[in-house]
């Protein structure tokens, strides 16, 4: 494998793959019996696979190599030279023919009406008896003689059934004059909706032979030869128009408390694919609360750069658990970019982030940002990124400008809390109190402050070139060339 260096802390993991080598006149198409072990000590008095937690360990998706991810909770840098996968590959060489034969699934009825057929599955993938049925038992059911259609009217849309896909279809229940509990597949899939209404979902599914599970189509695929990953014939994106936006979405928002369909798709992309990206189009979103992204892992939040503009003419604060245009709870795999967030120097009266993180974030990254104009009369704080407690976190290419507090004791934050900051620009920041550019952030680097003002007022306040404290933010190679002009 190549040499990988993995930094210490919560959250900072490394993926890494190994390729299995054979002769070139060969070729792998799978390995048995994998492990992974290292040969060289890399970390202090522990042999590092046993000092770094092993988060993932894929072996599956490619034939020919191994994927696995390690995360560093020591505390301390270490360098993985040594780390090796070992296993009994299973090698295909060119020019060599054979043919492996089962008999194991026949359909003895259809030999007494029409002679035994012997149905020939060819290609270079195939290399054991138990595949050999595998593949005989999907064409079986799958190909074999149709049981039963129906044609189904679902009220709602619901775009997600997708033709090939299988399904449980359950009708009555046990007893009843009409029940039926059988697998389906979906032929074809049909969604209409008039403006305002819920829509309407034409399905036409096949009763298909029992006991065939999805899992065993799964590895049939895979075992004739086609892709190991699942056919991604929908789509996890989800589209946000707003209202001056002419082209297709999924939803539309009025101008109006826009948050309310924002969070809408937000839940739907988590309830529906388990994470994916909701887009915000170009055009103004009028919000009245915040926007909060919540999810267990993988979220993209994203718009097309300051052509999508997130902003709110509501005076006073947001609701009280969120207090920001964009709320982050304390959630794991999280992206926001290319939004504008401006604030039109409306007097949110107390405490208003552009993004505000309640409690430590895990894996959230913020890129291309800009937050501008935001006003506030009390004597709390503002900010344009503020996570409360560091966690793997970063912000980089985002722009903070023209935030005022003018309460007595009022703070204003430009970026504050993040752990890797790079290449942004802070300035025109102005608190009765306080002023912080950049505060209390690690790994600054090829950052630009100025104009920041207050009675106590700092460009870089308690922020550092690198993990620790050791390098303070300055202009120069140990200070992460962090410029205050």
């Amino acid at each position: 494998m190549s040499d990988a260096f993995i930094n210490p802390g919560s959250g900072n993991d490394v993926n890494i793959w190994t390729q299995f080598k054979v002769p070139d006149e060969s070729k792998i198409v799978g390995v048995t019996s994998i492990t992974m072990v290292d040969t060289e000590l890399a970390a202090g008095p522990t042999r590092l696979l046993n000092a770094l937690t092993r988060l993932k360990f894929d072996t599956t998706t490619h034939a020919d190599r191994a994927v696995f991810q390690l995360k560093n909770n020591l505390g301390y840098d270490v360098l993985a030279t040594m780390v090796q996968v070992r296993g009994k590959p299973i090698i295909r060489t060119t020019g060599k023919n054979g043919s492996i034969y089962s008999d194991d699934l026949k359909r003895d009825d259809d030999i007494r009406n029409n002679g035994e057929v012997v149905k020939k599955i060819e290609n270079n993938y195939i290399f054991d008896k138990t595949q050999v049925s595998t593949i005989a038992d999907y064409w079986y059911k799958h190909a074999g003689e149709k049981i039963h259609i129906y044609k189904l009217t679902l009220i709602g849309s619901r775009p997600w059934f997708v033709p090939g896909d299988w399904y449980t279809f359950t009708l009555g229940a046990p007893g009843a004059p009409e029940y039926i509990d059988s697998t389906v597949e979906v032929y074809s899939c049909s969604v209409e909706r008039q403006c305002g209404g819920i829509g309407s979902t034409s399905l036409v599914v096949r009763e298909v032979m029992e006991n065939w599970a999805k899992t065993t189509l799964y590895e049939a695929r895979i075992a004739t030869g086609g892709s190991t990953k699942r056919r991604n014939n929908q789509s996890n994106t989800i589209i946000v128009g707003a209202a001056d936006f002419d082209g297709t979405c999924t939803y539309r928002c009025d101008g109006t408390a826009d948050e309310v369909e924002i969070n809408a798709a937000i839940a739907a992309i988590n309830e529906t694919y388990g994470g994916g990206e909701v887009i915000l189009s170009p055009g103004t979103f009028n919000i009245a609360e915040s926007i909060i992204i919540a999810s267990t892992q993988n979220i993209i939040f994203s718009g097309s750069g300051s052509g999508t503009v997130i902003t709110s003419s509501a005076l006073g604060e947001f609701a009280a658990n969120s207090k920001a245009y964009i709320y982050i709870p304390s959630e794991e795999d999280i992206y926001i970019r290319n939004i504008l967030i401006d604030g039109n120097n409306v007097d949110m009266l107390t405490s208003i982030s552009g993004l505000y993180s309640e409690a430590n974030p895990g894996r959230c990254f913020v890129s291309s940002v800009e937050v501008k104009n935001i006003l506030s009369s009390g004597s709390e704080i503002i900010a344009g990124i503020l996570f409360n407690g560091i966690g793997n976190s970063s912000a980089s290419g985002c722009k903070i400008h023209d935030l005022a507090a003018t309460g007595a004791g009022s703070q204003v934050l430009g970026i504050n809390d993040v752990e890797m900051v790079y290449s942004n620009i802070v300035y025109n920041l102005s608190g009765a109190q306080t002023a912080h550019g950049i505060g209390g952030c690690k790994r600054c680097h090829l950052n630009r402050v100025f104009n920041i003002t207050g009675i106590s007022f700092n460009n870089y306040y308690d922020s550092y070139a690198d993990a620790g404290t050791s390098n303070p933010c300055a202009d120069t190679s140990s200070g992460g060339f962090n410029s205050s002009s």
